[in-house]
């Protein structure tokens, strides 16, 4: 069974990597056919761009580029992806079938997948059935995502078109019926338990008797050009304005990709259109699909194409297609005009029979479609029905059995925080759970206004919370804030030396708290410093003295008699000195040798001691996160990670080496821990890192253990890979993914030089991260759903205290993506690796994180 992928080649909105994120499903199509059938072969065509974006994959590129297509079928990419979306014509469709079969020599597919609507496919390959394949009606987050393969088409003759009659006339099993039931009760549970939109939108209902949503698209994209009467997201929302009238406020939201309304255009439509409703928070909602938190609140829905017009068979909302397209199946009406009268028709039956087919039928979970065999149980059913002329019967059957389904989206859903039911007091509105015979009337809502009034005051108070906690977030987050961080900490010690002086100021400690780091690595580049200075009882100096190992010689009359300024302060001297003196080099006891670090001599130009390792170590006292190997017996402080004797080092021996002999590829080596480990294993290593600090304590870690076999560059790793083409036997990547801004960048250049990876970092959890008190930390936004691609992760803000600390040793910005396991793992096997996990700690103190080897054969 051999498969033909045709990825867009295309540079539809004027970007070539547009549809980068599709290599990725591409990815997992050849996978699953190579699973069932190894001497199958797969190939997709593609662009230039996106055959550079995937150097490695488990199927051949073939390049059919986008000059080699524009202007010769049309002028612009959008005008040639219309002309294929109404069927072309039979000049354009021979030409380009032999242009592609020209392109694949020989190669003939048994089943061909298109991710865009094109004819020629049929063209070149009769004897092969096409399957058009795209997101399904639910695929974001609190769904799993979802796809279909429709053997007529992706819009205009789709299946829900061609088999209309057969669709509405669908009657769901007992199970099945029960599924969706379930399905829309525990999500509608959710979504009403904590939306931050009803207050809004209940204020909006006190000024309109009707509400109407109005699902914003993009334009220049053939799904929206070809199929709206207003060929402009903007002109669609005038000509919703004004057919509406102004009874009805119109809530315009925008595709979450692809927003375009600024500031200016907001605030004229407002003023030259009162019935222009929307709001900054449509933007900066959870998951950013802000449709779906208002659909439950509204008495109708009107769109082009999207898929939020699906979702109305959910809410059971009436539907207006503002032109025509795969929708009219289930619409409701086309103008403006009937909103009154459609909102006033009972809910016909029929269209829970649509969704039933839908979410059975149609509609199929990623993991369902692509870990088990049901993709290429689809590519045979489609072959055979395609051989047969039956392709009508394609959806006649369940994909999978409706146990299966069910688990599906209970798996995503409850990783998504979705409880198993709704709690009491947030269950499906009364307007969507409403039968069949109940209509929309304005009356009909009033309840469900009252209701979102009634909880109004506090979810105001939650917000104003929510946003002053955002605007310190942002603070701390900008640019001004990370420049200024230098200044900040000089006016601290500049307090300090004032209080030392006989000032009056508490001063603040400079270095960060002791955390667990006995499982993982690098993890400690990451540090929370304390910010305020606090008295600490007995009870806490005794267990600041099993963490900071109090010396047992230290004198606390002493130490106050030669530090009148501690006296005065009324601090607990053993406190002051494990928080502030160890660091500053104050004696603790009356005729005792200065502890002051090796540098301070002679204003810090000199050393006067005799030469030993100790003095190398204390050029960086109170910087160093790494404990020196026991058998040294050297002192780094803090120094509280075993770095050096770590056992993730030596399970990546074990899985990945032996290391001898070998060259490896060190990215970020912290202090040399691991570099030391290597070395000890016989391998030749090159270590980059970008940390200047931390750059000079590897050189000093060289020097004390004459690492002879290791090399240390200072730079950005990032822009190494880049640069350098050498391969090497292993790639050890250990606490710095999670400091990258785009991490999947970062896995891409190292499967390039290497088959063979360490990779130990945090993984963002929802559930996990939720709970913890950094949580406000963590962000999911658009930006970075884009540029993860069909990956998925959270932005993670850097506490402002951990940038100040001198021994920082993070990312290079004031943010970094966390991915979440399943996708860092699931980009390995994407990339034809097999994985082995462990030191996985959901509840690691500084965040989620777990370890993994990757090897590809």
């Amino acid at each position: 069974m051999n498969l033909l992928i045709y990825l867009e080649p295309l540079h539809e909105l004027d970007n070539p990597f547009w549809h980068e994120a599709w290599l990725g499903f591409a990815d997992r199509m050849a996978t699953a056919l190579k699973r069932r059938w190894p001497e199958a072969r797969a190939v997709c065509v593609t662009n230039r761009a996106l055959a550079y974006a995937k150097p490695r994959a488990p199927f051949d590129i073939v390049v059919l580029d986008h000059t080699e297509l524009v202007p010769r079928f049309g002028a612009t990419a959008a005008a040639v992806a219309a002309h294929w979306d109404s069927g072309g014509d039979d000049d354009s469709n021979t030409a380009m079938a032999a242009l592609l079969r020209a392109r694949l020599g020989g190669f003939e597919p048994g089943v061909c997948v298109s991710f865009s609507p094109v004819p020629f496919l049929r063209t070149a390959f009769s004897e092969a059935p096409v399957l058009f394949f795209e997101h399904g009606m639910v695929s974001r987050p609190p769904f799993p995502l979802t796809g279909y393969l429709d053997p007529f088409d992706i819009v205009r003759g789709s299946a829900l078109v061609r088999l209309k009659d057969r669709v509405r006339g669908f009657q769901p099993t007992a199970a099945e019926a029960a599924f969706v039931a379930e399905l829309r009760e525990r999500y509608f549970g959710h979504i009403e338990s904590g939306n931050r939109l009803a207050a809004t939108v209940a204020s909006w209902r006190k000024k309109f008797p009707r509400l109407m949503l109005l699902a914003g698209q993009f334009s220049n994209f053939y799904a929206f050009d070809c199929y709206a009467a207003n060929k402009t997201p903007l002109d669609l929302v005038l000509h919703a304005l004004a057919a509406a009238g102004p009874s009805v406020g119109v809530i315009v939201t925008e595709h979450p990709n692809h927003p375009f309304l600024n500031e200016r255009m907001v605030e004229w439509l407002a003023t030259s259109h009162p019935n222009f409703l929307w709001s900054p928070d449509f933007n900066a909602t959870t998951w950013r699909a802000a449709s779906q938190w208002l659909m439950a609140h509204v008495d109708a829905v009107a769109t082009v194409s999207s898929k939020v017009g699906l979702e109305t068979l959910l809410w059971r909302k009436p539907l207006l297609v503002l032109g025509s397209s795969h929708l009219d199946t289930i619409a409701d009406g086309h103008d403006l005009a009937e909103l009154d009268a459609v909102c006033a028709r009972p809910w016909p039956a029929w269209k829970d029979a649509v969704l039933a087919w839908h979410l059975t039928r149609y509609t199929m979970p990623f993991d369902l479609l692509f870990e088990t065999d049901l993709f290429c149980d689809r590519l045979e059913l489609a072959l055979a029905q395609h051989r047969s002329n039956n392709l009508d019967a394609a959806f006649d059957v369940a994909f999978v059995p409706i146990d299966d389904i069910r688990r599906s989206y209970d798996a995503a859903m409850t990783a998504y925080g979705v409880g198993a039911g709704a709690p009491a007091a947030a269950k499906a509105p009364e307007s969507v759970r409403r039968t069949a015979d109940v209509s929309h009337s304005p009356g009909s809502n009033q309840a469900m206004a009252d209701a979102a009034e009634q909880t109004a005051e506090t979810r105001r108070l939650k917000e104003e919370a929510a946003n002053l906690q955002a605007q310190l977030d942002a603070l701390h987050a900008s640019t001004s804030w990370r420049i200024t961080a230098p200044l900040r900490a000089l006016s601290r010690r500049l307090r300090l030396r004032d209080l030392t002086a006989g000032g009056t100021g508490d001063p603040i400690p400079q270095s960060p708290p002791r955390s667990d780091c006995s499982t993982g690595a690098s993890e400690c580049r990451e540090h929370s410093a304390a910010s305020t200075h606090t008295r600490h009882t007995s009870a806490d100096v005794a267990a600041m003295d099993q963490r900071a190992a109090l010396p047992a010689d230290f004198d606390r009359a002493s130490y106050l008699r030669l530090h009148p300024d501690v006296a005065a302060a009324g601090d607990d001297p053993a406190s002051h000195y494990l928080t502030h003196g160890i660091h500053e080099g104050r004696n603790y006891k009356e005729n005792a040798p200065t502890l002051t670090p090796a540098h301070t001599a002679i204003g810090g130009r000199f050393v006067q001691t005799a030469p030993s390792s100790q003095n190398v170590l204390d050029l960086f006292q109170g910087e160093w996160s790494s404990a020196m190997p026991a058998s040294s017996g050297l002192k780094s402080e803090p120094g509280y990670a075993a770095l050096f004797e770590h056992a993730l080092m030596t399970w990546a021996n074990e899985v990945l080496g032996p290391f001898g002999g070998k060259t490896v590829l060190e990215l970020g080596p912290l202090e040399g821990g691991h570099s030391y480990m290597l070395h000890g294993f016989g391998a030749k290593v090159t270590a980059v890192e970008a940390n200047a600090a931390a750059f000079l304590r590897c050189l000093c870690v060289k020097e004390i253990f004459d690492l002879q076999g290791v090399h240390y560059l200072l730079g950005d790793f990032s822009k190494f890979l880049a640069a350098d083409n050498r391969r090497f036997d292993a790639v050890i990547a250990s606490g710095v993914l999670y400091h990258m801004t785009n991490p999947v960048e970062l896995l891409r250049s190292i499967v390039k030089r290497t088959n063979r990876v360490l990779l130990w970092t945090h993984y963002y959890d929802e559930d996990v991260h939720s709970k913890r008190p950094d949580a406000h930390l963590f962000q999911r936004d658009k930006e970075v759903d884009d540029l993860l691609g069909g990956y998925c992760g959270a932005r993670r803000l850097y506490a402002q205290e951990a940038l100040d600390w001198t021994g920082f040793t993070g990312g290079t910005n004031t943010h970094a993506i966390w991915m979440e396991k399943a996708s860092i793992l699931r980009f390995f096997a994407d990339n034809g690796f097999k994985t082995s996990v462990n030191f996985d700690h959901a509840n690691h103190p500084n965040g989620a994180a777990f370890a993994v080897c990757a090897v590809r054969p």
